[in-house]
């Protein structure tokens, strides 16, 4: 259930994810008595509507924690991972998973090589792999959201972008002011270069010719 709030629920080392509809989601953290906020708070805010919400989860609740990671799936899980309870016990689970349709925490099966708990790393969603990286640890582990099983395969995504193609037939915009200029530029560097080049003869004539003079002259 849903009820009203106000942004006077400030929360800190919390993980926010936005959902498809706009809204953020607010998980975890400390509030500004700085004491845990338990995960069954969601605190929502609706970019739409520049409002504020606090949804109460249910299902398998996980422990509270801070400095942990979020990914949002395709079909709207949002995937927690690490964090801590303080500075000595980690968070349990470490892998939690809020199935944000009806912000029910789901009770998951993990399987293969389980990383160790995480702080203050982050999470990235590559296809159906969650990737963990830097934080308290300095190796990646990756997560196939699909089943809940850590591995070491990655494959990268294909790509679904069209590639651009061009047609003789397109017609390409053309700025006609800058291509007058552009033309107007180039005229008038070269009539300066051709009036130059017929200084630069008739000078090197007149001298030639003078030359000659003074030396029928002297003869």
């Amino acid at each position: 259930s849903e009820m009203n709030t106000t942004a006077s629920n400030p929360r800190a080392n919390y993980a926010a994810i936005m959902l498809d509809d706009g809204r953020i989601l607010y998980i975890g953290g400390l509030n500004d008595k700085q004491s845990f906020v338990p995960m069954d708070q969601i605190l929502i805010y609706d970019t739409k509507t520049s409002t504020w919400n606090m949804t109460a989860a249910v299902g398998k609740i996980p422990s509270v924690r801070i400095q942990h990671s979020a990914v949002l799936t395709n079909d709207g899980r949002i995937i927690i991972y690490g964090g801590s309870q303080n500075d000595s016990m980690p968070a349990t689970p470490s892998l939690a998973v809020l199935r944000s349709v009806d912000f029910t925490w789901l009770e998951i099966n993990e399987s293969g090589t389980k990383p160790p708990n995480l702080q203050s790393h982050t999470s990235t969603l590559v296809g159906d792999l969650m990737i963990i990286a830097f934080g308290s640890t300095s190796n990646i582990y990756m997560l196939n959201t699909t089943n809940y099983t850590w591995t070491t395969q990655f494959t990268p995504p294909s790509s679904s972008s069209p590639e651009a193609t061009y047609n003789d037939s397109d017609t390409l915009p053309i700025d006609i002011s800058r291509t007058n200029a552009i033309l107007a530029i180039i005229i008038a560097i070269s009539c300066l270069t051709f009036f130059m080049a017929c200084t630069i003869i008739c000078t090197r004539f007149y001298k030639r010719q003078r030359r000659k003079m003074v030396v029928g002259i002297d003869r």
